[in-house]
This record gives C-alpha cells, structure tokens and sequence, in this order.
C-alpha cells in the first residue's frame, strides 16, 4: 500500500505545513511535558487576544492519493481522500499559573468509497498552578473520537467489517513537580478509559481503564 500526500494547504493559520507521511498520528501523551514547563510558541504569528488569553486558530486541508486503501494483495482499490483539519488553541497569557484549551476535529471524505469516511475531534483543557517559585501541580483532561480503518492489523477486513470503527478515548493526568537544587522530581498519575462510540457500541463492545 503506498499513499502520497498530493496536497497540503493552510486555509487559515497561524503556522506552517510540512508535507509528511499520511499514515494516523500517534495518541497524545498521558502527562504532556508542556504541563510542567513554560509553552515556548514556536508559530510565526502571535495570536488573536481574547481578554488574558490567546487564540491560535488553524484550518488545514490536504488531498492524499492511496493507491490500495484496503491493504489488499489483489483486487487493490484505488482513491483520494481529502481531508479538512480545523484546530483551535486558547491559551492564557498570565505571569504565574497556565491554563490552556485546545479542540479541533480531522474530517476525511473519500472521493469515490464514501463508506470509509469519518469524522475524528478531540477536545483537551490542561492547567498548572504554581504554588511557589519551585513548586507546581498540574492537571488536564481529554475527550477524543478516533477511528481505525478497516485495514489496520487485528481489523475484520473490509469483507466482512462494512465500515471503519469508531471508538472514543478520555483521559485524565494529575501530578506536581518541584525543583530542589538542580534536580526536578516529578510525580504523576493517569487514567485512560476507552468505550465504543454510541453508534457501533453494539457491534464493538470494548471497554478498559488504565
């Protein structure tokens, strides 16, 4: 299976492209790093203010020609999905404390297998509050709606599964940090829970917490 990313623009954005694999991205991390450091804003515009906080927002579309989207040996299908990537990040702009806001969605549509499209978003809120110059606790929570297609490993196939699955995915950290000397201990915990989207929890009924 070979897939080409044919188009990548940004509609409306506050950064840049770089054209890369198509292949799904990988699942954010439990305790971001960001949660206990400073966000460094690496993007060429500084945002839209909004009261105390900034606004990042970003749409993206791309075209991405797959010369095999069932991963089959023979009877290979050919198309070319067209996907819109709308983001937002709210960020706080404050001298002590962080809180940010981050929602954004990947829409799919396949020019002629119409079954396989599907919507993913992602909605996430993380925090850290510093209680003292040394010392912070942190914290976020994440609500996601993902998909695998019907030719990923472990997946029916595309004979006998009509359509990709759908899944949603929480999750939940908590943890602190403090610096004594040079050293920067840090504590942390996570709790993932995974469930069937509602509307194929009939057919895929899966559930687990971590």
């Amino acid at each position: 299976m070979d897939r080409e990313l044919v188009l990548a623009m940004v509609v409306l954005g506050l950064g840049s492209i770089t054209p890369a694999s198509a292949a799904p991205e990988p699942a954010p991390s439990a305790v971001p790093i960001s949660a206990t450091l400073k966000k460094a804003d690496t993007r060429e515009f500084p945002g839209l203010p909004i009261g105390t906080f900034v606004a990042l927002p970003q749409v993206v579309l791309s075209a991405t020609r797959d010369d095999n989207i069932y991963a089959q040996r023979t009877d290979e299908t050919e198309d070319t999905i067209f996907t819109l990537s709308p983001s937002l990040l709210l960020q706080s702009d404050w001298e002590r404390h962080e809180l940010s806001v981050d929602l954004g969605a990947d829409l799919d549509r396949y020019q002629d297998a119409d079954s396989e499209d599907v919507e993913d978003f992602w909605l996430g809120l993380d925090g850290t509050r510093e209680l003292t110059e040394q010392t912070q606790v942190f914290g976020g929570v994440r609500h996601t709606r993902d998909h695998e297609d019907r030719y990923v490993p472990g997946a029916a196939g595309p004979e006998l599964q009509r359509e990709p699955t759908r899944y949603e995915h929480d999750e939940a950290y908590l943890g602190g940090a403090s610096e004594i000397g040079r050293l920067r201990p840090t504590t942390a915990t996570t709790t993932t829970t995974l469930a069937p989207s509602p509307a194929v929890a009939s057919t895929m009924p899966i559930a687990s917490t971590t």
